[in-house]
């Protein structure tokens, strides 16, 4: 019984040992620590030249040097130690007399008692009280060794994942290449390695992408890059210098090189028996152990460090959303509701023209209705004398189909993924409602003008789905009319004309009109046509922003020729003219060089104004309160004296007070990047990469500098990120899942 039992043990430690044919483990290694070395080599760049995305400041942190950053990683208790272990083995190396045992404790005390020394040295040089204070100097050891398993944890706990990934790899071509007979083992290498370089040049292009806009690569990021590839390009022409580009791409050489040598590099195990085999087991059973120790990282600011760019975009990629009932049922209603609604006249109808006109990428804070020390919009300034301003105007998101979405059907719209889903699902046979085609009912005809092109992502099925009876954008324009201002299209002015004969069609024909404009100056890389005189609107600004500034005074001056137009056509009374924003823009005031995942106000506070037939009475003046860019087709309706009857919309008119108890939501342009809910003067900010909520009180803290979540209760920081998650899940359902 007991040699029964012996068997029994000896076969099952055999087995947990993992027996590894010393060519298999040659192969998965030269496929394996190449890529580590990559995944490591990246994240430590990130952490030591490029940490001002992570600091959440991009004034806040000077870029060091090679020789100061490598300065001050060797003079880290990590590294003494580790250097000093590895000298002292390559050391006792010479005394093979040594027991095993000795030369362990050696190279374990020698490295310790060393630091010891050093940090003592260090102290007393530069008076350290608290070496001072400790007689028998334990207090001062206990903080010497203190910081030095500090270190240890951090790294541990930054590098885990990429250790963990490693493993799995690791794992994954050794039971590749065991399991294949001999003659299949290099066309299986081959393969292998042709896969590493992929995921290789996703790592260096997700680090391309780090640097430009301080945004982490996610699986959203990967898909949308994709899925536009050319209009990415074009974009990245303008950011991206050729030799950066050689620069992120020489890992890909490096890492095909490294594995070959590796592979032909001769490995045997220990007694050097031909038939011996390495026991895996030893090094990965304690492996596994370690990594499911818990994490603890040290500071906030690297939590966007940590995690595996590569695991994190497998999982996203293989993983479907798995929405919960009540907001699969929440979703189908919110888009049945769209769906029934239509307009309802009366006797108190108006036909009104209606003109609302969206200025790219303008933020309230840069224009002088929002800045008085500003004095590029001098025409808004007039208009707003004339109209209603609405002081808080929100766009949902940063992407410029949203807001068309937003504002002309009167819903949100969710992130990028699920707007691409939607607007295909939507093609042909539109369902969810749409101002064009609610006017049309009641006999506008509509049109939208813009000198962009409709290529961009999927805008040209959202526009079709919208239902406009003309569509004008840069392709309509001969050539050569004007100069491409951007990878967008042309300057602004180009469509003045053909616009203005479009609204004399409607006006022969004594017929009321939608008419929406989308401007192009403004957008990314804010340039502005050769004949604009660019002036300095504010001095100490980046190049970026002062250019900009220049788009918003060239669009300022583009609106009064538009307006003025219209005007001496006799259309002031009898048109509601809505001027806004579509979203803003970042020049880093809250560490992100990209919009893309902010829900910052510069990101979002867009400016408004309403011009109004003096008809209706109602006197220029101010709209106060949280308002969104949802509101605008309710805002019409009202206008128009028309009810809306057969279902319902999440915005209200912004003619009616402001409810104070009102929840307006945002999300990021990418999925599962961030999402706000502003309610009273407090605004919520989540961002998925960091799993942290922060609040901010924008009557006292308009550039949301001091996060205020820890004087919140518990309960209330847990309410709002449930009704933000409630509302995101909902929003994403209505618009990827079918209803009837």
């Amino acid at each position: 019984m007991e040699t029964a039992t012996a068997g029994l043990g000896r076969t099952l430690w055999s087995a947990l040992a993992l027996p590894i044919q010393p060519r298999t483990v040659r192969l998965a290694l030269a496929l394996v620590m190449p890529m580590l070395s990559l995944v490591m080599a990246i994240k430590t760049y990130k952490l030591g030249f490029a940490l001002w995305p992570v600091t959440g400041n991009t004034d806040g942190w000077t870029r060091p040097s090679l020789g100061h950053w490598l300065a001050g990683v060797l003079t880290q208790s990590f590294s003494v130690v580790l250097a000093a272990a590895l000298l002292t083995y390559l050391a006792l190396r010479l005394r093979p007399t040594l027991s095993r045992g000795a030369r362990a404790l050696a190279i374990v005390l020698l490295p310790l008692v060393l630091l010891a020394v050093l940090q003592t040295g260090r102290a007393l040089w530069s008076g350290n009280p608290l070496l001072l204070e400790s007689p028998i100097g334990l207090a001062w050891l206990a903080r010497v060794y203190g910081e030095l398993g500090h270190e240890i944890w951090y790294l541990y706990t930054l590098f885990r994942a990429d250790l963990a990934y490693a493993g799995a790899h690791l794992l994954l071509c050794m039971a590749i290449l065991g399991a294949l007979p001999e003659r299949w083992t290099r066309t299986a290498f081959a393969a292998l390695v042709g896969l590493n370089l992929l995921i290789a040049l996703v790592l260096a292009l997700e680090l391309a992408h780090y640097l430009v806009t301080g945004v982490n690569g996610s699986a959203a990021l990967l898909l949308y890059f994709i899925a536009n590839a050319e209009d990415v390009w074009d974009l990245a022409g303008t950011e991206v210098r050729l030799p950066d580009l050689l620069w992120w791409l020489a890992p890909l050489p490096a890492l095909l090189l490294a594995s070959y040598l590796l592979a032909s590099t001769p490995l045997k195990p220990r007694g050097g028996a031909a038939t011996a085999r390495f026991q895996m087991g030893r090094l990965l059973w304690p492996g596994l152990a370690l990594l499911a120790m818990p994490e603890m990282l040290s500071t906030d600011g690297h939590q966007r460090l940590k995690g595996n760019v590569v695991s994190r975009m497998t999982i996203d990629l293989a993983v479907p959303d798995m929405l919960s009932q009540a907001a699969r049922d929440a979703g189908l209603d919110l888009a049945r509701q769209s769906m029934g609604l239509r307009l309802e006249g009366s006797a108190q109808t108006r036909k009104f023209n209606v003109v609302v006109v969206m200025l790219e990428s303008v933020r309230a804070r840069s224009t002088g209705l929002h800045d008085p020390a500003l004095s590029n919009t001098p025409f808004l300034l007039a208009l707003s004398q004339q109209s209603l301003m609405v002081e808080e105007m929100y766009a949902p998101s940063s992407r410029t189909s949203v807001a068309w979405i937003s504002a002309l059907q009167g819903i949100y719209a969710g992130a990028t993924n699920s707007v691409a889903y939607w607007a295909q699902r939507e093609a042909g046979h539109p369902r969810f409602a749409s101002l064009p085609r609610l006017l049309r009912e009641h006999g506008y005809r509509s049109a939208f003008f813009s000198t962009t092109h409709d290529e961009y992502e999927n805008e040209a099925q959202i526009l079709a789905n919208f239902g406009f009876d003309k569509v004008v954008g840069e392709r309509d324009f001969k050539r050569p009319v004007s100069e491409r201002v951007n990878y967008f299209g042309l300057e602004d002015r180009v469509m003045l004309d053909p616009l203005m004969a479009w609204v004399d069609e409607q006006r022969g024909s004594n017929t009321p009109f939608f008419l929406k404009v989308m401007t192009n100056v403004g957008h990314h890389a804010y340039a502005t046509p050769a004949h604009w005189p660019n002036r300095t609107f504010r001095e100490g600004v980046t190049p970026d922003h002062h250019k900009y500034l220049n788009c918003i005074a060239y669009i300022d001056s583009f609106l009064q020729d538009l307006v003025s137009q219209l005007d001496q056509r006799g259309l002031r009374e009898n048109t509601v003219l809505m001027v806004l924003g579509d979203h803003g823009d970042t020049f880093g005031e809250h560490g992100q060089r990209a919009r893309v995942i902010s829900v910052h106000d510069e990101v979002l506070h867009v400016p408004m104004l309403i011009r109004l037939p003096t008809s209706l009475g109602k006197a220029p003046g101010r709209v106060a309160g949280p308002r969104s860019q949802v509101d605008i087709l309710p805002t019409v309706a009202d206008l128009l004296g028309l009810t809306m009857v057969g279902g319902r919309l999440p915005g209200v008119s912004l003619l009616t007070e402001h409810d104070p108890q009102r929840r307006v939501f945002h999300n990021g342009t990418l999925e599962e990047s961030s999402m706000a809910m502003r309610q009273g003067s407090l605004k919520y900010v989540y961002e998925h990469e960091n799993d942290r909520l922060k609040v901010f009180d924008i009557r006292n803290d308009l550039f949301e500098q001091r996060d205020i979540a820890a004087s919140l209760s518990r309960e209330q920081r847990n309410e709002a990120l449930r009704q933000m998650h409630a509302w995101y899940t909902t929003v994403h359902a209505s618009m990827t899942l079918s209803a009837r």
